[in-house]
């Protein structure tokens, strides 16, 4: 338990860091703005109790929020993607189930599951942040292209980090 806990502790240090000081420091483009943080959130236990989720999505995204003073968008995105990740795991559920106490990987899941469930957990992520920061349907389409292009950058950085992370793990057993 405690060996889960450091673990996962040190994820999260890890996704947080890359966020705030490497991907948010650059300047690509007002459109694309990618959001690994959420890395975090994707690779965690499909057993983990839901209040636990609901409380490691609002610190993740506070974490966020307090770095960008971004008055909360982050955690109120976080809490409703997580809010829905049950949903996108039984929809993607591989055949043999899910391990008890083992990450979400490409191994468990399958490329093409695993890069639809990200994919599906980036666009609910994104779609709820950059249009609760517009708070507006104004500009609507706007959004959406901000939305799939900052969403398809996620996706590959998530995708790549976890061939790159998780080969070496499952590689070894």
């Amino acid at each position: 338990m405690t060996g889960n806990i450091l673990k996962y502790s040190v994820w999260w240090i890890l996704c947080i860091c890359i966020q705030l000081f490497v991907l948010n420091r650059l300047n690509i483009d007002y459109f694309i703005s990618p959001q690994y943080y959420i890395f975090f959130l994707i690779i965690l236990p499909v057993f983990t109790e839901r209040h636990l989720l609901l409380v490691l999505a609002f610190l993740t995204g506070l974490t966020i929020d307090m770095f960008e003073a971004s008055g909360g968008l982050h955690a109120a995105a976080c809490v409703f993607t997580i809010y829905f990740r049950g949903t996108i795991l039984r929809a993607f559920a591989p055949r043999e189930g899910y391990g008890k106490d083992n990450f979400l990987t490409i191994e468990k899941f399958g490329l093409g599951n695993f890069v639809l469930y990200v994919g599906f957990f980036v666009l609910i992520h994104h779609l709820t942040l950059f249009f609760l920061e517009v708070f507006s349907f104004k500009n609507f389409f706007y959004t959406l292209i901000r939305t799939a292009a900052s969403g398809l950058v996620s996706m590959v950085l998530i995708v790549i980090s976890a061939m790159a992370f998780f080969a070496k793990s499952s590689s070894t057993k």
